[in-house]
Parts: structure tokens; C-alpha cells; sequence
């Protein structure tokens, strides 16, 4: 499903868990969508999002990012809450130095320089959902939920519109040497 070349996009730079994790955080983020009637779509923590530019410029970027930054191990712990579309319910990623890095040469790579805070999560649900009933999905979930999984390839995905219509654009194997 390739898009226009021509045009900037709105794509996004995602680490993802695989194996037995990935099935587990996929189940779980699976039920809460249905239980509360909002969008399904794959674990992931965000290395940085609202990159807008062309397909193949993102995937040529893309490219260069995943052959500097090496295999590095993402740990979550703790289940809470925001007012925020995507961040409803979701389990924080701890900031260490690796991910900090990481997320660091992505915002040079794809010319994101800021100031921004990055808050780097696990998303379990999408919604607009009261404040009791975030409160009390993350009080079920369990405030000391603790998931770890190794970040050992990049994904960049076309995240623009609907969540049922985000996709893969490519995948490519984190290389760099540590």
C-alpha cells in the first residue's frame, strides 16, 4: 500500500515488543478496546512522532537512524492514566540513557530539534474516557504492571487519520554498535 511520494505524510517511529510480550500487551490492548468501544492497534512505545514529509524520504531516514543506534532494552513499569486521546490508559517506559539516546538521534535524524518532553509510553487504550473510568481500568490493570521487551528493530508507520487505517510503511533492524 504505498502512498504518494510526492506529498509530506504524517508518519510516526515506533519501537515494538514481539514474541510472547507482544501477544500479551496485544490481548490485553485487544479486550480494553472492545470492553470500552475504542480502537485496536499494535503495542508500541513512540520514538517520535508527527514526522512529516515524503515516503521515501522517511524511509530513507529511517534507514540511516536504525544503522546508529543499537539493540537496546525497553523496560515499562506502572499503569496510570491521562486526559489525552492516545495516552488514556497507558504503562510508562522508564527513560533510560539507551531509550533517551535513541529518541534523541531520531529528533536529529527527521530535523525535530526542540524543547518537547518526551514522555515515552505503552499505550492499552485509546479514548476519551471519564476520569473514574481511566482511574479505575488502571487501579484493574494494576499500578506495579512491570512488561520489558527488547528494542532490536525500528518501524516506521503511516500514522495519519483513523487508527484502522495506520500501517507498516517499512521495519529495519537496529545496527548500530554500542
Amino acid at each position: 500500500m504505498s502512498r504518494s511520494n510526492e506529498k509530506g505524510e504524517m508518519y510516526s517511529l515506533w519501537l515494538m515488543p514481539c514474541g510472547q510480550t507482544a501477544l500479551r500487551l496485544q490481548r490485553l490492548i485487544t479486550r480494553l478496546s472492545k470492553e470500552y468501544s475504542a480502537p485496536a492497534f499494535q503495542p508500541h512505545v513512540t520514538l517520535i512522532g508527527g514526522i512529516n514529509m515524503p515516503e521515501t524520504a522517511a524511509m530513507d531516514k529511517t534507514s540511516e537512524l536504525a544503522a546508529h543506534v543499537s539493540p537496546f532494552k525497553i523496560r515499562l513499569s506502572g499503569v496510570t492514566h491521562l486526559d489525552q486521546y492516545f495516552r488514556c490508559v497507558f504503562i510508562k517506559a522508564c527513560k533510560t540513557q539507551a531509550l533517551l539516546n535513541a529518541h534523541s538521534a531520531a529528533r536529529a535524524a527527521f530535523g525535530k530539534e526542540g524543547d518537547a518532553e518526551y514522555m515515552p509510553h505503552l499505550s492499552l487504550l485509546y479514548g476519551d474516557l471519564n476520569p473514574r473510568t481511566r482511574e479505575q481500568i488502571s487501579r484493574d490493570l494494576g499500578c506495579s504492571m512491570e512488561v520489558a521487551f527488547m528494542a532490536e528493530e525500528l518501524f516506521l508507520y503511516y500514522t495519519e487519520g483513523q487508527t484502522e487505517k495506520w500501517y507498516c510503511v517499512t521495519k529495519k533492524p537496529l545496527t548500530g554498535v554500542p
